[in-house]
């Protein structure tokens, strides 16, 4: 994949804020024992991915609009595949997620990141969010986001194991205003 360099012209569609972080983790309740227990960051939702390859994953909420998108990965071993504790050698977070106010800014960034080569363009839906994925010129894979407005829970199709907050699809959404 080629990547061009030459700056775009700029726009009023920007990027407004950073929707997520996502981790892996082999053990989903050791990772909920210390981000809920000791940091006190509240769990959202624990669900699992209806398509292949079937994860369980969840949300933990930050801040207003920003979460902590962890993802049970079973057997997985940082140590092992060699990454390492010290700065430069901590290896690579899965992927963070910007977000924008609207679809409509979406599918703006979407045909800009496709025309740099950074991206398909392709618009996707993944239930409470729809996003557009991209990849960086030094090889690390982000999201642009927003919150799919016509998101309803209880027809979604990824199985929901539990809800830590009630409002967890309202903390989604990133707060506007001055």
């Amino acid at each position: 994949m080629t990547i061009t360099t030459t700056i775009p012209e700029a726009s009023a569609v920007r990027v407004t804020g950073l929707g997520h972080i996502a981790v892996n983790s082999a053990d989903l309740a050791r990772f909920r024992r210390f981000y809920e227990g000791i940091l006190g960051i509240p769990l959202g939702v624990v669900m699992r991915m209806p398509v292949a390859p079937h994860l369980r994953h969840a949300f933990f909420h930050v801040s207003p609009g920003l979460v902590l998108h962890v993802f049970e990965v079973p057997g997985y071993d940082p140590g092992a595949q060699g990454i390492g504790t010290d700065i430069g050698e901590r290896g690579r977070i899965d992927h963070f997620a910007f977000v924008v106010p609207d679809e409509a800014a979406l599918v703006e960034i979407a045909a800009k990141l496709q025309a740099a080569g950074a991206s398909d363009g392709v618009v996707r839906d993944f239930g409470v969010v729809r996003s557009v994925h991209a990849t960086d010129p030094d090889g690390l894979q982000f999201e642009v986001t927003c919150t799919n407005l016509s998101f309803d829970p209880d027809a979604d199709t990824e199985e929901i194991e539990e809800i830590g907050v009630p409002d967890w699809v309202s903390r989604l959404d990133v707060p506007t205003g001055g």
